[in-house]
């Protein structure tokens, strides 16, 4: 297993935009898509897809606060694709 954060492209980010939560989580964040377009507008938002190997399994956003901190502002993984 190689998991690494992706850069979200034109080749990925329909992809990641249709990436789902289960049902009981979708009151708790808004749609991948809305995210993404959130860091193309605001610069210290960076998102990133998250790969196993070559398979999409989640996404994350982030924004750095300072040199010290960072805040995550989301993150999703699909265990089962991930085979946990």
């Amino acid at each position: 297993m190689k998991i690494t954060l992706e850069k979200i492209t034109v080749d990925n980010y329909e992809a990641v935009g249709k990436l789902y939560l289960p049902e009981d989580q979708q009151v708790h964040l808004s749609p991948n898509i809305w995210s993404i377009a959130d860091s193309k507008f605001n610069d210290s938002c960076e998102a990133r897809a998250i790969y196993n190997n070559e398979t999409l399994v989640g996404f994350t956003m982030w924004v750095q606060t300072s040199e010290q901190m960072t805040e995550i502002w989301r993150g999703k993984a699909s265990y089962h694709r991930l085979g946990i």
